[in-house]
């Protein structure tokens, strides 16, 4: 999902530090059976990081075939997808 929303950055801008920090928490680790022992702090992170970037994949792909510009007042999607590219 990362790889989806990178390159549909407004003018390549990186992601917000917040989203990055939540990524890096949830990704890139490797689970084993001792893990079930702290379920709920294992999963956590991973949870977290998934729910984050699908959402941002599902609203960049509605406001995408819905509108090209944003609206004033901008509806929640858009401004979230600002906050996530660090659009100020």
């Amino acid at each position: 999902m990362i790889d989806a929303l990178a390159p549909i950055s407004p003018q390549r801008r990186p992601f917000c530090s917040l989203f990055v920090g939540i990524i890096r928490q949830g990704t890139g680790r490797e689970f084993s059976p001792a893990d079930n022992q702290n379920w709920l702090e294992r999963l956590t992170p991973i949870t977290l990081a998934f729910f984050h970037a699908e959402y941002f994949v599902e609203t960049a792909v509605k406001y995408a075939a819905e509108l090209e510009d944003p609206p004033q007042p901008m509806p929640y999607g858009w401004a979230a997808l600002f906050c996530l590219y660090d659009c100020h």
